[in-house]
This record gives structure tokens, sequence and C-alpha cells, in this order.
């Protein structure tokens, strides 16, 4: 059940987790992405993302609206594209995988394995990219930030300017590209607690056998949170909005257990991930390449 946290001029914030609710949510007409609006501390909690989520003045393309020509024709021409990586031969390099494998079988380390999949990502859109540990340690620093709920560390880090130059950091190794940035900064995270929970699962003898369709289903992590603002006052399928209310839409919690990785990358919405395609078979590939490693 959707629930409302409202101060008159302060804040007004719908959160909502449940999986039926969001799937409505996410289309209602009524609820986009732009600029800051609504009561003081709306603006600085969306302002704030859209700050960090961008390259000097470009946001990445999911801080823009739905309705923005450019985003749609990026976005279909990256799906497609990933696609095409994802269904051609050798589409997940042995040296990328490598560590991540080892990870989910019990060896390795969770930091390896994040950097791992740093560069899997990265070399998506820059061939030759590596990541290391400042470039890990940097998107760690950030997406802390984005998730922190704080005041106190949001203050932190406005004054000291850490995860803006951490961010701008990462910027100059993608080139400054939006795409390659978000991945390399922020949705890596999701495939870390997706490793995490293989790793978790593989550690279950019993549970090796399980093919990786099912590995898919059972581990792949969703974004914790997706953010929308209503544009206008309305009767939403979760309640009324005002004009600036912040819509959280807690993907995570609503996927565990009961979404399929299509639904909690939003897929069929105007709002999927490009990459649906190419996340589902990555996972597949790292349990296939487990369980073969491991005998199972």
């Amino acid at each position: 059940m959707a629930r409302r946290r409202r101060i008159p001029g302060m804040l007004d914030v719908l959160t909502a987790s449940d999986p039926a609710e969001i799937a409505l949510l996410v289309e209602d007409r009524r609820l986009d992405r732009g600029p800051a609006e609504g009561p003081f501390l709306n603006r600085l909690i969306y302002g704030r993302a859209r700050r960090l989520l961008r390259v000097g003045t470009t946001p990445f393309p999911t801080m823009v609206s739905r309705w923005d020509q450019e985003r749609q024709h990026d976005q279909a021409d990256l799906a497609a594209h990933l696609g095409d990586v994802a269904a051609g031969v050798g589409a997940f390099p042995e040296e990328d995988l490598a560590a991540i494998v080892a990870y989910v079988r019990g060896g390795s380390d969770r930091r390896a394995a994040g950097i791992a999949i740093q560069t899997l990502f990265g070399r998506l859109f820059v061939p030759d990219y590596r990541g290391d540990d400042a470039s890990f340690a940097a998107a760690e620093l950030v997406n802390a930030s984005l998730g922190s709920r704080n005041p106190l560390r949001w203050l932190i880090d406005r004054l000291t300017g850490r995860v803006e130059r951490a961010r701008d950091r990462l910027a100059q190794r993608v080139n400054g590209h939006p795409v390659a940035l978000h991945v390399t900064m922020v949705a890596l995270h999701n495939l870390v607690v997706t490793a995490e929970r293989m790793r978790t699962l593989y550690a279950t003898r019993g549970e090796r056998s399980i093919s990786p369709e099912d590995a898919l289903a059972l581990c792949f992590a969703a974004p914790p949170t997706v953010l929308r603002q209503a544009i206008r006052p309305a009767d939403t399928i979760a309640g009324p909005v005002a004009k600036g209310t912040l819509v959280t839409l807690n993907l995570r919690e609503a996927s565990d257990g009961q979404l399929t990785p299509g639904a909690t990358l939003l897929e069929g919405h105007w709002s999927q991930c490009p990459a649906s395609l190419y996340l589902r078979s990555v996972v597949k590939e790292i349990w296939r390449r487990a369980k073969q490693e491991g005998g199972a």
C-alpha cells in the first residue's frame, strides 16, 4: 500500500512498493521527470539527484521527460545495439567475466567483482575501458550519496564537492558519455547485488544445478528506487497527488520474489531499461559458467 508523507510547504512524497501500483504509476502520464518542483524538501531531494546525474549540463536519460524525442530515439538505438551485443559471438569476454564468476563461486571478493562489472559495462562504450580500485571507489561514493536520506551527509557532500569530483573523474574515463557514465557509476551496483545473491545461492550446494533462467529469476536485483514528479494535481491508483508531489517507486522492494526480471526493468513501459536483454543475458552467462567450472 502506498504511503504519502506531507508537511505543508516542506515535503510531499508518495512512496509505492506494491508491484501492481508501481506498474500503473509508471504509465500514469501525469507523472514525469523534469526540473525539480514542489515543496522545499522535494526540490532539494529531486534537484540533488538531477545535479548529480548529469555530465556538464546534459542530464542522464533517466532524468529526462518521457516526451523528449531525442531521448526516445537514443534509447531505442541503444536497446537495439545492446541486444545485438548480447546475441553476438563472444558477447561476454572471458577476461571480464572471470572475476565475477570466481566471486559467485566463493572466491575473489566483492570489490574485485565490482571492478570487473564496471569494466564489462564500460567496454560497451569505450573498448579499452578498465575499471580499478579508484574508479570503483568513486562509483561507490556517488551511489552511497544518491541513496542517502541523511541531510547532514547531503550538506557535507555539497560543501566538500567530493561527490561531484568523483562523478567527474568517472566521466573522464568514458569521454563524457552520459549513458556510459550512468552504467559505470550507478547501474553497475545492481549487478553487484545480483552477483552477491548468486554467490549465496551457489554456496547452497543443492541449488547449483538450477538453470540459468531460474538463477536469473531468483537473484536479479532491480534498481532500489525510481523517482517521478506529479506535473499536475491528479487522483492516482496510489492516492491523490498535487503538482510537484515526489513519487518514489521502490522497485527493489517490490521486485524481490514478486516480479520477473523483465518487469523490474520496466519492460514494455516508456522508461524501460534499454539494457534489459543484455543484462538478463549476462546474468545467465555468469551462472552458466559458474556451474560449468564447478562441475554442476
